[in-house]
């Protein structure tokens, strides 16, 4: 979190993706093989892909990964629950949007 324009930063969450980096080697290897790297990124997991901030309340922020996971703060950062419907959502599929309504809070 920022407060200054960006100019310094404060952590406000722990990891909040499945860290696969760690244990799953393929997914921790350099991206598109040995002759051209890839540089988009797309296949670097364990990223934070998706987060909006309620408009509704104040220190409510969500957040989604790459890797699957839903998150949801409601204290500005203090603490974190996992909202992940494990039902829906495919294990390490992509959070790339997260749209709050602007009627309704959430």
């Amino acid at each position: 979190m920022t407060s200054d324009k960006a100019v310094n930063w404060d952590i406000i969450s722990p990891d909040l993706t499945r860290q696969l980096l760690k244990d799953d080697e393929e997914k921790a290897d350099i991206p598109g093989g040995p002759i051209q790297n890839d540089a988009t990124g797309v296949e670097v997991y364990s990223s934070i892909f998706a987060l909006e901030e309620s408009p509704h309340n104040e220190g409510e922020i969500w957040v989604g990964s790459d890797d699957g996971l839903i998150h949801i703060t409601r204290d500005g950062g203090k603490s974190w629950v996992n909202i992940t419907p494990e039902k829906i959502i495919p294990y390490q599929g992509t959070i790339n949007k997260i749209e709050l309504s602007t009627h309704e809070p959430g």
